[in-house]
């Protein structure tokens, strides 16, 4: 998961996971509602996508680009991008 010279920074990130793992993390408004992210589920979606970018074998220092609005689920790229030592290009 975590690979290259990130480590200092990933290794943070990480450490903020399981120490906050089931605070909120973010607060979304949905429709009429709201929708919480907590700490856990972030880290989750994040791995699940360092994943998918390390099968694709892209090398450390490809540059990933993020098309997309701001969410919890940008969020969770931008970390998958770090974890998998590449670069995110939002």
């Amino acid at each position: 998961m975590m690979k290259g010279s990130n480590n200092n920074f990933n290794r943070a990130l990480l450490d903020a996971f399981d120490n906050f793992a089931l605070r909120n993390c973010f607060r979304v408004r949905r429709g009429f509602g709201y929708q919480d992210y907590n700490y856990k589920q972030i880290q989750g979606f994040a791995f699940r996508i360092s994943l998918f970018f390390n099968s694709l074998r892209l090398g450390k220092g490809a540059r990933i680009a993020i098309l997309a609005e701001n969410s919890p689920e940008w969020m969770a790229i931008f970390i998958a991008i770090l974890f998998s030592d590449c670069i995110a290009v939002p």
